[in-house]
């Protein structure tokens, strides 16, 4: 928790949209997670899970477009 938030005041301090910022965490805690509950609790990947990881890949993508 205390590396998130001081994550957050480096943010904050360089510049950037906080917004983003808090999407951008939360994705890649999200995904950071996912090795996690495979090779620690010996969970199982349905298609519902695999859907939900690409659709957080299709976000980190899609905030890092260009318009």
């Amino acid at each position: 928790m205390v590396g998130i938030e001081f994550g957050f005041l480096l943010v904050y301090r360089a510049g950037w949209n906080l917004g983003v910022a808090a999407v951008l965490t939360n994705v890649l805690a999200s995904l950071i997670l996912v090795p996690v509950a495979i090779f620690v609790f010996k969970d199982k990947l349905s298609w519902v899970n695999i859907t939900g990881i690409l659709v957080c890949f299709a976000g980190l993508v899609m905030l890092n477009w260009k318009r």
